[in-house]
């Protein structure tokens, strides 16, 4: 029971949870939902920060949700997505590895 919600909190469906809320929390101007993101991230940014290769990364995933709300919150929309954009990367590479294995 407890591997599973590891799996819902860590895994694909926080991730896609997050991209969801940041996506929307862009397109409608509301930075609350890019707050919402970055609580969502948190488990994904834990688990890249514990890896050695991202671990200089990993960690700092969550404070660019943050940022890209008060961008939002200040109006710069382009600022607000161009901030999300190393975590859709990272995400986007995670996808590639996992499904060329």
């Amino acid at each position: 029971m407890l591997c599973d919600w590891a799996q819902v909190v860590l895994g694909w469906p926080a991730i896609l949870a997050s991209m969801g809320a940041a996506v929307g929390g862009i397109a409608r101007r509301q930075p609350l939902w890019l707050y919402v993101a970055a609580v969502l991230s948190l488990g994904f940014s834990w688990y890249l920060g514990n890896t050695p290769r991202f671990r200089s990364v990993g960690f700092l995933l969550p404070i660019l949700f943050i940022g890209a709300g008060f961008a939002i919150r200040r109006g710069r929309r382009v600022l607000g997505a161009l901030l999300l954009a190393p975590f859709f990367m990272m995400t986007l590479w995670l996808a590639w590895a996992v499904l060329s294995e």
